[in-house]
This record gives structure tokens, sequence and C-alpha cells, in this order.
């Protein structure tokens, strides 16, 4: 007897492919040279984040695909939407996950170098400068990085979906 497919399924398949594929590619950025801390309009950095979207949206797409064949090959908007926010909640888990090893113990300087990309010197002064790191500090803490993690990869994951549904959708 055949297992029956779902949406809940596919997602955490796909998910997990994607949350690997989110782990690597930002270790290939950070251990390649592609993540540019001094410089945030670095052509490295378009190159890493280009990459880590296309990638995202072939991995959601392929998810949608991969459930529309072992679904008759029907496909309905709502069914591919819930297969794209699966995928981006389970990549999400994993990716938040990640994303507080990597702040706290990989790049513990990753926070300080967002910070310090926010607040330029020569446009405020000491004192405005202080008070914004220590309004933005939590903002730049690994936890709070994590959760917006999490918070993208389903925002991403929704609009993955809605692209490859479109693409995709067959049936009702």
């Amino acid at each position: 007897m055949e297992e029956q497919i779902t949406p809940l399924k596919t997602g955490i398949k796909y998910g997990l492919y994607l949350g690997i594929f989110g782990i690597v590619w930002q270790l290939i950025s950070h251990y390649g040279g592609l993540e540019n801390f001094e410089d945030p309009m670095a052509t490295s950095n378009w190159i890493s984040g280009i990459g880590s979207y296309v990638g995202g949206f072939i991995i959601t797409f392929l998810g949608i695909k991969y459930f529309r064949e072992n679904n008759e090959g029907l496909l309905t908007f709502g069914e591919g939407m819930s297969v794209g926010l699966f995928i981006g909640l389970f990549a999400g888990l994993i990716g938040a996950i990640f994303m507080f090893i990597y702040a706290s113990y990989i790049v513990p300087d990753f926070g300080e170098a967002v910070l310090s990309n926010a607040i330029d010197p020569d446009e405020i002064s000491a004192d405005e400068a202080e008070a914004m790191e220590n309004m933005m500090g939590f903002a730049t803490s690994p936890i709070f990085m994590a959760f917006s993690a999490l918070i993208g990869s389903i925002i991403g994951g929704v609009i993955y979906g809605l692209i490859g549904s479109a693409i995709l959708k067959k049936g009702q």
C-alpha cells in the first residue's frame, strides 16, 4: 500500500534539504570569502545573497513539483502554497539553530560587523552612535538573528510557494 503524500510530509523532506543547503551555502560564503563585513554592497555579498535566493527557490520548486508528481499529477494553488510554507518553516527551524551557532561561535563578531555597517560615524556624533549601539544591541544578538532567520525563511517559503504554485498549478 502506497503512503499518502501530504504537504506537511513534503515540507519536512524538502525543508530538510533546504536547511542543509542553507548551512552549506553559508559556510561556503564565509570560508570562501564571499562575506565582506567591511563593504555591505560588495559584489561578493551580492553573489552570496543571489545564490541563497536561487537555491531556496529551486529547492522549494522541486518540493512542489515532487508533491504534484506524487499526487496523481494534480496540484491546487493552496496545496502548492502549503508545501512552500512548510518547506520554509522547517528550513527556517534548521537555519535558526545554525544562525545562533554561527553568530555565537563561528563568527562571534558578526553582530558587531552588522552594527558597524549600520552606523556611519561621519554622519552622527559619538553620543548618538553610542545610543544607537545600545538600542540596536538586542537586534544584533545571536538569538534575535536566529529568530529573524526563521521569520525570513517562512516568508521566503510563502513567496517561493506562490511562484512555484503559479508555475506548476494543475487541477481545481
